[in-house]
């Protein structure tokens, strides 16, 4: 009975992950080799193509002081997810499979300069993880003095 109970739970916990609303391509999220969950592309991509963007009524942004306010277990999963737009100085949560995208040094997409897209950046393969360097979002950035740190997707504070 145990394993029956198990089985339906990971159903419907797949069901949950394959969602992808925003992302202009089919994803998947799942298992990655880099860290946790990533984002996993269902077909091929040709260099250029548009993979995300940012749309105001789904994907979640917060001032610092929302980001503050919020409980700890939701600030924990914020922290893990969501990035700060250089451009707004807001954390940006992207409600749909982007917030898995994963960290790589030598990444197959690419934030547009305005950060309101991403492009992929070569041709990917159908089931690749897509990944992006987190140094486009933080280097150098600086939050209330506090220096930002890509591995954490936060900022230092003392």
């Amino acid at each position: 009975m145990k394993m029956v109970w198990h089985t339906k739970l990971l159903e419907e916990l797949q069901n949950i992950l394959e969602l992808n609303d925003m992302l202009l391509i089919e994803t998947i999220a799942r298992r990655s080799k880099i860290q946790g969950f990533g984002c996993f592309t269902t077909a091929d991509i040709k260099v250029g193509t548009k993979v995300w963007e940012y749309t105001p009524e789904y994907d979640r942004t917060f001032t610092g002081s929302e980001f503050e306010s919020l409980p700890p277990t939701l600030k924990d999963h914020f922290t893990r997810y969501a990035y700060i737009d250089k451009t707004t100085m807001k954390y940006i949560y992207c409600s749909d499979n982007a917030k898995y995208f994963n960290h790589a040094e030598t990444p197959n997409i690419k934030d547009s300069d305005t950060g309101e897209f991403s492009v992929a950046i070569r041709d990917i393969k159908a089931g690749e993880e897509l990944t992006c360097n987190y140094n486009d979002f933080f280097f150098g950035l600086s939050i209330d003095g506090n220096e930002c740190v890509p591995d954490k997707f936060m900022c230092k504070t003392d």
